[in-house]
Formats: C-alpha cells, sequence, structure tokens
C-alpha cells in the first residue's frame, strides 16, 4: 500500500513542484503558491489533450493533490505557525463564518475555531496568514466542515479488506445496557443483549469468555483498561444483517466496547442504509458531492482558458 501512493506521489509531481510550494509558503508569498497550482493544472489538462491522461485520471491526479494540499501544505503551515484547528462541528462552521467575514472586510472575526502553542499570539493575525493560505491554495474553507452537526448518529466502525473478505472492526461503542454480561463473573454459553447509546443492538449468543486467550493482547495494547475478552455467535441492529457469525470482542471498565468480525459469506448490506445512520450518510454524501464539484471545477477553469 505505502509502495502504491509513493508510485501515485512520483505520478503527481510530474505536474507540481511540492518544493515551490512549500518554499513559497514559508516565505508567505502566496501569489507563487497560486501561480504554481494554476500551472499544475495548465499541465495536467495539457497532457490531457495530448491523449496521455484521460479525464478520470485527471480527475484521481487532482484529488490527489488537493489531498496533499489539505494534509500536508495547510496543516504543515499550521505546524510552523504553532496552532491548530479545533476539532468539532461548531468550531469548523465559525471558521467559515470568519472566512466569508474577511473576504468581505479584510478581517476575521470572533469565532472560536483556533487554538494556538504560542503565548500572547496575536490570534487575528494568525487567522487572516491561514485564511489567506487557504485561498492560495485553492481550498474551499468548507472541506474543512470535517464534523458532521452535533447529536448526528455516526457508524463507529473501521473497514479494512483483507484478500477477498473484509473485517469489521466497531470501536468506542458506549454501551448502555448489557444485561448483566459486564459483572457476570461466569458467561459462557449463555446468550446476552447489549445496547449502545446509538441505539445499536448486539445479539450475541453461545458465549465464550477469551480473556486467557488474549493476555498478551491486554498486555500490549490494553496494559491499563483491564478489560475481558469474548467470542460469541451473533449479529448486530446497525452493522450486520441478521446472519450469525463470529464476533469477537472485548468490555472496558469504562462501559465502553471494542467488536469485530468478517463479512465473508454473509450479506451486510442492509447496515449500509440502516436508519440509524440516514442522518449522517446524507451529511456525508452531501460533503462528497461538494468535494467532486469543486476539483472538477478547478479542472474545468483550465480546460476552458486552454
Amino acid at each position: 500500500m505505502q509502495d502504491e501512493f509513493s508510485g501515485q506521489l512520483k505520478a503527481l509531481e510530474q505536474y507540481v513542484s511540492f518544493r515551490t510550494l512549500r518554499r513559497a509558503l514559508s516565505r508567505s508569498d502566496l501569489a507563487a503558491v497560486n501561480a504554481e497550482l494554476h500551472r499544475a493544472a495548465e499541465k495536467i489538462i495539457a497532457a490531457e489533450k495530448a491523449g496521455a491522461l484521460t479525464e478520470d485520471e485527471s480527475a484521481a491526479i487532482v484529488n490527489l493533490l488537493f489531498v496533499v494540499l489539505h494534509y500536508d501544505l495547510f496543516y504543515g503551515l499550521m505546524q510552523r505557525l504553532d496552532c491548530d484547528l479545533i476539532d468539532s462541528y461548531a468550531a469548523r462552521e465559525a471558521m467559515c463564518a470568519d472566512f466569508d467575514i474577511w473576504k468581505s472586510t479584510g478581517t476575521p472575526g470572533e469565532g472560536l475555531w483556533l487554538t494556538t502553542f504560542r503565548k500572547n499570539a496575536d490570534i487575528p493575525a494568525l487567522k487572516s496568514q491561514l485564511l489567506a493560505a487557504l485561498e492560495a491554495l485553492c481550498l474551499p474553507v468548507r472541506e474543512f466542515c470535517e464534523y458532521p452537526p452535533e447529536g448526528t448518529a455516526e457508524p463507529k466502525w473501521v473497514r479494512k479488506e483483507i484478500g477477498e473478505f473484509e473485517l469489521v472492526t466497531i470501536t468506542d461503542a458506549v454501551i448502555t445496557a448489557d444485561d448483566g454480561l459486564f459483572d457476570d463473573p461466569r458467561p459462557n454459553g449463555k446468550a446476552y443483549t447489549l445496547t449502545d447509546s446509538d441505539g445499536c443492538v448486539y445479539h450475541l449468543g453461545g458465549v465464550r469468555e477469551t480473556t486467557a486467550d488474549h493476555a498478551e493482547m491486554q498486555r500490549v495494547v490494553l496494559p491499563k483498561e483491564g478489560g475481558r475478552c469474548f467470542t460469541a455467535m451473533g449479529w448486530i441492529e446497525g452493522y450486520t444483517g441478521r446472519q450469525r457469525r463470529e464476533i469477537e470482542f472485548t468490555l472496558l471498565p469504562d462501559r465502553t466496547a471494542v467488536f469485530s468480525f468478517s463479512t465473508q459469506e454473509v450479506d451486510d448490506s442492509a447496515a449500509e442504509e440502516d436508519a440509524r445512520w440516514r442522518d449522517y450518510n446524507a451529511w456525508a454524501d452531501a460533503r462528497m458531492a461538494f468535494r467532486r464539484a469543486y476539483l472538477a471545477a478547478f479542472l474545468d477553469a483550465h480546460r476552458t482558458e486552454g
């Protein structure tokens, strides 16, 4: 995977000089930053017109370019300035509002979205510097709205492809009802129904405590947690279909839990559209549509110029 990403970066560097971008950012030469990005777009369109790239390949290259601009160039600038964004929906909305004020007045508003690690830092000046950098990097401020609205239930799964199947891990599930499992000293062979704070229901049968089998994992990964590990057969409302499968899980003293299971030979497609995640899916779809639109607009502007 790392080799694949390195290859993609190398291909991207045929069109853009990140050395030029970093030097220009370090000098606060935002005109040079913007000029380099427009040169990159022109090179990509020229390659497309010459038949060296398809439109889909151009779109993939530009997508990677903006990933680097966001997570390397912009966050790298914040690191050099000893500041960071506040990670919340409200903070990022405040950032957008401040950007609009800055665009119309030249001075950012007083929204709370930036934290700094320097004493007596000039917050308005820092804000102005960052917002100007965003504009020079062609990064829409809305791209930084990475958190759904408060109260939106978000699926806690991490999905990883392994060969021909997928391993799903549900992290930090807050268990609100445990059917007595947390306090049961002899759970083996019993069935339990657990519920989490998102309303997901875990139907677990033939529970078997495997804490001793996972002693090394606990020592290395959970040295201070004191969790109990289990294996069961079951299914999870909100994360799987009704087909039973083996589920491994760990219960932690703070009443959170981690679950993992495979999707091999089961149909879990209904979980994608589960009503619990309706608002989150709508937000995520809108965010993806916005991203596709501004990337396409970036390229289309240079197609028109050509």
